[in-house]
């Protein structure tokens, strides 16, 4: 599904393939956006991987300012002997949850999910959501370890979760596909700059 914008006349589809194979398309659908005057942007911040880092330097400047946001946990991760002084524990999610940010899956153990098996993933995507929300999170959404994941797998996950987010760069617009999110990586040499971009 393409969205354009009311100005658009025409529109062109190209496909660039980057190898020998082929390519199957599916019928493309146009809708057009309201115009800019009538749009409302949202931006929303996710957290992944439950690292003390984030908790500790961001939390309280969000709270100050009336900003929550989602954290992505790795639930083996949370209370493991050895793991503490990196990762949050159930007693911060829970923290979290009393601050009103939301809380998601990010898998049990940060592994590549494109490599797992459908018996791995469905324990990946069930299990630590079920760990989650016996903390008493409302566990809606879910991220990909490094992004990585496959169409079929895409597909599954929304089975569990309303939302599922990849860190490929782009902006969603209406329609949204919920089962693969978009958005921007944000690291220490971001720069403001870029951000407001």
């Amino acid at each position: 599904i393409v969205t354009l914008p009311e100005w658009a006349k025409q529109m062109r589809v190209m496909q660039v393939i980057d190898r020998t194979g082929w390519l199957e398309t599916d019928d493309y659908v146009a809708t057009r956006l309201p115009p800019p005057e009538k749009q409302k942007a949202k931006v929303s911040l996710t957290f992944d991987d439950g690292w003390v880092t984030a908790y500790a330097y961001l939390v309280n400047q969000m709270d100050k300012r009336g900003i929550t946001g989602t954290h992505f946990i790795i639930t083996e991760y949370m209370d493991k002997p050895g793991y503490t002084a990196d990762y949050i524990g159930s007693k911060k999610v829970k923290e979290l949850l009393g601050l009103g940010h939301e809380i998601g899956s990010h898998t049990l153990n940060h592994e590549d999910m494109s490599l797992a098996t459908p018996e791995q993933l469905n324990e990946n995507l069930e299990l630590s959501k079920k760990r989650l929300e016996n903390l008493g999170a409302k566990v809606v959404s879910f991220a990909w370890p490094y992004g990585y994941y496959t169409m079929p797998y895409a597909e599954r996950a929304q089975q569990t979760y309303n939302l599922v987010r990849t860190v490929k760069a782009g902006i969603n617009v209406p329609p949204y596909n919920t089962s693969e999110l978009w958005g921007f990586v944000v690291t220490n040499t971001t720069t403001v700059a870029e951000i407001e971009e």
